[in-house]
């Protein structure tokens, strides 16, 4: 059976990091691109971004989205429920800033990541490959496409906004559509202890990557587990 899925990359990267699993998920894809938020008529950054993207993905289609892409496939499923199938998450948190009871990227790191954006925006990508690709012992398939063409200056601070201030906490175990969360074992940036939180709906299921870190998209392994879960979905 062939289906349809929709494609978010991560923060600043481009959408070719999914073409290792698309190669391998015999359905259409639809490769998403980050709406410009600079367009936007509203201080609500992510509900023009949340709107933007859900008007372009088809109806029934599962939404795939990696780190910031998973974020905002969550908050498109608790907008749009009757337009997703299903939602699958790789190496996202529903709040990735840490709190005093939530693990996560801590204060000094996002204020330093905000000051390198504003005068270093190549040393923040440094660090953030470095993230990205921790743990180095890991094969992956790809190396990091970083979307130099599409990605402004204030392009990647306004989604670094978003990724600093949004809280999803109540609103994915809401969550109506299947989800699969993929989570690795030794991410640097999603702790792998939030698994507790979102394997509680019984829509929910978590798979955990021995080993691995936050680059998910480009493991083999990872694209086992999603078409799984999509035949699983299809099934019904």
């Amino acid at each position: 059976m062939k289906y349809h899925i929709a494609y978010l990359s991560g923060l600043g990267i481009h959408p070719s990091v999914f073409y290792s699993i698309i190669k391998n998920i015999p359905g259409g894809a639809q490769l998403l691109e980050y709406p410009d938020l600079s367009c936007a008529d509203t201080d609500d950054i992510l509900g023009y971004a949340v709107q933007e993207l859900a008007g372009c993905i088809l109806h029934g289609s599962i939404i795939c989205g990696w780190s910031l892409g998973g974020l905002l496939a969550m908050k498109i499923a608790e907008e749009c429920p009757e337009k997703i199938r299903g939602v699958i998450t790789l190496g996202t948190t529903p709040k990735f800033k840490a709190s005093k009871d939530w693990p996560g990227i801590a204060d000094e790191a996002l204020n330093d990541f905000h000051k390198q954006a504003h005068s270093d925006l190549g040393r923040l990508k440094k660090t953030f490959s470095a993230l990205i690709a921790y743990p180095q012992r890991v094969s992956y398939q790809n190396p990091i496409p970083f979307d130099e063409e599409s990605w402004s200056d204030d392009k990647f601070l306004s989604y670094l906004k978003i990724l600093a201030t949004t809280d999803m906490r109540d609103a994915c175990l809401q969550l109506t559509v299947p989800c699969l969360h993929i989570l690795g074992e030794k991410d640097s940036i999603v702790p792998v202890s939030i698994q507790q939180v979102l394997s509680r709906p019984k829509n929910s299921e978590v798979k955990v990557m021995k080993d691995a870190g936050h680059y998910l998209p480009s493991m083999a392994s990872v694209s086992v587990e999603i078409k799984r879960f999509i035949e699983d979905v299809n099934a019904y």
